[in-house]
């Protein structure tokens, strides 16, 4: 599905995406799915940021944008029960924080 955003370009604002099925019906404890929150400007599909988060280390669970956003660990936008700053809530509910845009303004 197709949402309209506004969110200020640092980024930060959290979208909750309900549904149902995330975890294919697991418990949480036992989902073993994942997904990745891309956004993407509409009018040209080449510019987009995933939610990505630092992957252990001292930054663990930061928002970045590259593996040199985390001192330690690695950069990663997959999204599951245990990552953060994205999350699989419930097999009813994942929450995607809003990356950093990077790319120029879409509209002058």
């Amino acid at each position: 599905p197709l949402m309209n955003l506004t969110s200020e370009a640092t980024g930060g604002a959290v979208v909750s995406i309900s549904g149902a099925g995330f975890c294919r019906g697991a418990s949480i404890a036992a989902c073993v799915t994942r997904y990745e929150c891309v956004f993407r400007q509409v009018d040209d599909a080449s510019r987009l940021e995933k939610s990505s988060g630092c992957v252990s280390g001292l930054d663990d669970g930061d928002v970045c944008s590259t593996n040199k956003d985390c001192r330690e660990g690695t950069c990663a936008p997959h999204v599951t029960p245990s990552s953060r700053p994205s999350r699989i809530r419930s097999d009813s509910l994942i929450t995607c924080v809003v990356p950093k845009w990077l790319h120029p303004q879409a509209v002058a």
